[in-house]
């Protein structure tokens, strides 16, 4: 079992490092439903986009930092271009774990609540469309 609170300092560097507004933990390792082959889901949200290569480095960060066995994954989710349930999710139900820029986490949280009104109508539509069609 992960313990975030000892590696919080650890991943406030490597937030600062990559230039990071903030990151959480989300999914399976907040809700407590963790299996054997759960991943950890870590989200961010970048001063800068990270190209793939700075993304790599910082998963093997993570990696490091978690102490995570080799079977275990990192899911990691860029906030900036996610899809408004997902963003959903990360506000409400994650765990925030570093925040360099202060009140991101808080205005993300707006932001995703906004992302999801405005797509609940489309989420309307496609179950009538789902519920016709089966």
């Amino acid at each position: 079992m992960l313990n975030l609170n000892k590696v919080k300092p650890k991943i406030e560097e490597m937030a600062k490092k990559y230039n990071l507004n903030f990151m959480v933990v989300f999914g399976s390792r907040i809700s407590g439903l963790v299996h054997k082959k759960s991943d950890v889901d870590l989200a961010y949200s970048a001063k800068r986009p990270l190209d793939y290569q700075k993304e790599y480095e910082l998963i093997c960060e993570l990696r490091r930092v978690l102490n995570l066995e080799p079977k275990v994954e990192i899911e990691l989710v860029n906030l900036d271009n996610a899809p408004p349930l997902l963003s959903k999710e990360v506000a409400f139900k994650g765990k925030l774990l570093a925040e360099i820029t202060p009140r991101s986490f808080v205005y993300f949280q707006l932001y995703a609540f906004k992302l999801f009104v405005e797509a609940k109508p489309l989420f309307a539509l496609r179950d009538k469309f789902i519920a016709q069609n089966l």
